[in-house]
């Protein structure tokens, strides 16, 4: 009984998690703080022993380092957008380029992550 509370209460806070990033400006400064805060969500996720749960948190600490890519890094992030084992199929590349709409520098880098991205063969736009 105690595991599916757990379970449920850890899939209400990555839910939070992930709607509240939604809503956030991040720069690259701030993805400092966020992976940070995001490391000490997985800490209290391990606590709770659930194995599957954790691969949620694992997911949504590997997502928060996509605003620490430097900006000249387009190729790179574009990289990690379409990089679906990377986020444990958690996250699908639209819902991982969504998350890197929500960067501050987005609008200066966005038309060169889009022409990586097409290099890459990914077509999430």
């Amino acid at each position: 009984m105690l595991d599916v509370f757990n379970q449920e209460v850890g899939m209400r806070l990555f839910t939070a998690l992930c709607k509240h990033l939604k809503r956030q400006r991040i720069s690259v400064n701030g993805s400092i703080k966020l992976i940070s805060d995001m490391n000490h969500y997985f800490t209290y996720i391990q606590t709770l022993k659930n194995a599957s749960l954790l691969q949620f948190f694992k997911a949504l600490r590997e997502l928060s380092q996509i605003y620490l890519i430097d900006p000249s890094d387009a190729k790179e992030l574009a990289t990690i957008i379409a990089d679906s084992d990377r986020f444990h199929g958690i996250f699908r590349a639209e819902e991982v380029y969504q998350f890197a709409e929500r960067r501050a520098d987005w609008y200066q880098i966005k038309s060169k992550v889009e022409r990586a991205m097409y290099g890459i063969g990914c077509g999430v736009m």
